[in-house]
């Protein structure tokens, strides 16, 4: 890199553009002009030199010429005078000798700065010379006089080893009658010019040095030491260690209005980088902290937790999640669910303890950091402190709110020291929390990870068994109680290419949403089913499918339904759709809207799995379904003979709604008795078959299972 360019970026002010360059123009300026003026004044002096000596020429040629014409008319005179007094009185050399050219010339090289002086007659011979040595020489290699006689007056300068001097030498022609008779030389000793030319040069050099030294002392005082104090002032400033710092008054007021400028401006900069920072600070404190609650958020925690690892310390993450906030929420909107999370914050922020960090990581859910701590009973009683912090109620706009929360906990660095992992732990505890009623705490264990990579294992198969065709269909019949012939039959869903059972998968379908194109694929492929025996000429019987919760989801799957049976030529009523008692109790309003637009339709209802959930009897007066199906729990506990009435009471309630009933799970005969006297209307279980693939259905399709049961025994 060039040196110049270097120093411009290792400078603040760029000296060269700014002090030298125009330093050294205006240095070349003076110069010039003092050059300059040295020589037209030296010109001008010559060419008044020169003029001089031409004018003193001509004049003297005119007076030599005016002579020459008054001798010749006197000798005119005296010779006609002479000749007529035949007695010449005068001579005429003597008139010559009174008309001297050598007096001419010597008067001539008297005058100052006259060097010599000299006549030449026409063969350029000397006829006068005020060096009378010099008379008679023959000057016929002369260009100059040659250029003379031709009548041109000439000036030249040469140098003359005699005089040790310049000469400058005027030759101007003489004339007689128009005729050139000779030349007159006139040498003007160029001495004194000179010396008034060398006094000029000095004159004229001492006020250029003058000047340059003036000029350089005004530049430095005025423009490179303010310059140089600007640059090193600004190298000063520092607004960030030094906020306060401004530029110090110069010296010389060159730059004042810049240094009254540049503090001005970092006046601005100071106020800009106070309200920067404050911003910044507000930014970063935004930036880690939760914007409802004023709380640590999870960057923080996730930094913090890295320090904790870095530092190779032991400690604990709790993970608190509310129980039903969702309803809250719902029900009462999430402003007010917002105002509910402030009230949940100020009674964490109770719990004491220095190596406590509350934070919020989202929703409804809050992480407390316990720092430093091995002691599992201790950790155990900050869990107990946040359990017991719920049993109270909390004031929300005056109402008496009551939550519940579920907390999974975590160790570190037993369970994880990978910040991520530790939370998932913490979360797969907080979910095995709800799974075992809420309202509790339960620290992470490696089981709970095998039933993690389980439960990813199983949504793998089942995305792959929705792309490439993995599922299948099995049909349990359902038999009627007294004529024991085939009234209809379960679909029930299977893997192909696996053994898991539905209870190890719905959930996960259920969890993961899947379960929505899942039901889909069901309900499509029993309507085809049904499609496919019709076509078969078989006598067709009602399949019933599934449904669960998540389903009610899918909003446009009545839309679906109802455009699969009219492309397959499929009546409804050969459709049946099986709903558990919880998904109506807990969403009621919702599924009582489904079922009725499903029954529009022209399908069967049935409630599912009854006697699993609330058991109560008194909402089957609302619940708009065609059939109940007793779970199997319930026939294994009351069909013995001090039980018997119960399940007796339970058909006969059913029965004055005008609901059927199907015992399910039924694989003893004598549960088939005992029903047939409670007169329950259909039986479903192993005791007249299993699940069935659709060509073994269609093997059994018109099959009496009474006969069988009877007379045969029957091959499962």
């Amino acid at each position: 890199m060039p040196k110049s360019k270097h120093k411009v970026k290792n400078h603040i002010v760029n000296k060269y553009k700014l002090v030298y360059l125009p330093l050294f123009i205006g240095v070349l300026a003076i110069l010039t002009v003092s050059v300059t003026s040295y020589y037209i004044s030296k010109n001008l002096l010559l060419d008044e030199m020169k003029q001089g000596g031409i004018n003193l020429a001509n004049l003297t040629t005119r007076k030599i010429n005016n002579e020459i014409s008054s001798m010749k008319i006197i000798n005119d005179l005296l010779e006609d005078g002479l000749k007529q007094a035949r007695n010449p009185v005068i001579n005429n050399e003597i008139l010559k000798q009174e008309f001297n050219y050598q007096e001419i010339v010597e008067s001539l090289a008297k005058e100052d700065n006259i060097a010599y002086a000299l006549i030449v007659d026409k063969e350029l011979k000397a006829i006068a010379d005020s060096d009378i040595r010099d008379i008679g020489i023959v000057y016929t290699d002369d260009l100059e006089y040659l250029s003379t006689l031709k009548g041109e007056t000439i000036a030249t300068e040469w140098y003359s080893e005699d005089l040790n001097a310049n000469v400058l030498e005027i030759t101007v022609p003489l004339f007689d009658d128009g005729e050139i008779i000779g030349i007159l030389g006139i040498g003007l000793s160029m001495k004194n010019v000179y010396g008034s030319i060398y006094f000029i040069f000095l004159s004229f050099s001492m006020i250029t040095m003058i000047m340059v030294l003036l000029f350089l002392w005004a530049q430095h005082r005025n423009v490179i030491k303010p310059v140089d104090q600007l640059d090193q002032s600004i190298r000063q400033i520092d607004v960030e260690k030094n906020a306060g710092y401004r530029l110090p008054s110069p010296e010389r007021d060159t730059f004042l209005g810049l240094f009254s400028s540049i503090n001005a401006m970092l006046d601005e900069i100071n106020h800009y980088f106070y309200q920067l920072k404050k911003q910044e600070a507000y930014i970063e404190h935004i930036a880690y902290h939760d914007d409802l609650t004023n709380l640590p958020n999870r960057r923080m925690l996730v930094e913090k937790l890295e320090l904790e690892f870095t530092h190779n310390r032991s400690g604990a993450i709790m993970l608190l999640d509310l129980d039903n906030f969702k309803e809250i929420n719902d029900t009462l909107g999430h402003v007010y669910g917002d105002k509910v999370l402030k009230k949940v914050t100020e009674a964490l922020l109770h719990i004491k303890g220095e190596n406590l960090v509350v934070s919020r990581l989202g929703g409804d859910e809050f992480l407390i950091l316990i720092k430093e701590e091995e002691d599992i009973l201790k950790i155990e009683n900050y869990a107990r402190k946040v359990i017991d912090l719920f049993s109270n109620k909390l004031l929300v706009e005056d109402d008496e709110v009551y939550l519940t929360c579920s907390i999974g906990i975590a160790l570190y660095p037993s369970n994880s020291n990978s910040v991520s992992q530790l939370i998932m732990n913490a979360d797969m505890a907080m979910y095995g929390v709800k799974g075992f009623g809420k309202n509790n705490y339960m620290f992470f264990n490696e089981e709970m990870l095998t039933n993690l990579n389980e439960k990813i294992e199983v949504e793998n198969k089942l995305r792959i068994a929705l792309k490439d065709d993995g599922f299948k269909l099995l049909y349990q019949p359902q038999i009627d109680t007294y004529t024991g012939e085939i009234v209809g039959f379960e679909a029930l869903l299977r893997l192909k290419k696996s053994n898991l059972s539905p209870a190890q998968f719905i959930p996960v379908a259920e969890e993961t949403g899947m379960i929505i194109e899942i039901g889909r694929w069901v309900t499509e492929a029993v309507i085809k089913q049904v499609a496919l025996w019709k076509k078969k000429e078989l006598s067709l019987k009602p399949i019933a499918i599934n449904f669960s919760a998540k389903q009610l989801n899918d909003l446009s799957y009545i839309d679906f339904l109802q455009a699969k049976l009219k492309e397959n030529h499929v009546e409804a009523n050969y459709l049946e759709i099986e709903i558990t008692e919880g998904l109506f109790l807990e969403k009621i309003e919702k599924t009582i809207e489904f079922v009725n637009q499903i029954k529009a339709l022209g399908v069967k209802m049935a409630l599912d799995d009854f006697g699993t959930g609330y058991s109560s009897l008194s909402y089957l007066t609302f619940l708009p379904v065609d059939k109940i199906k007793l779970d199997k729990s319930l026939s294994d506990k009351y069909l013995e003979t001090k039980n018997f009435k119960m399940i007796g009471g339970i058909i006969a309630l059913a029965h004055s709604l005008n609901l059927d009933v199907v015992a399910e799970g039924i694989e003893e005969e004598a549960q088939y008795i005992q029903l047939k006297a409670a007169r329950s209307n259909y039986i479903q279980g192993y005791l007249f078959s299993r699940p069935l693939e659709v060509k073994e259905v269609e093997k059994i399709y018109n099959d009496n299972f009474l006969h069988k049961l009877l007379f045969e025994e029957y091959d499962e």
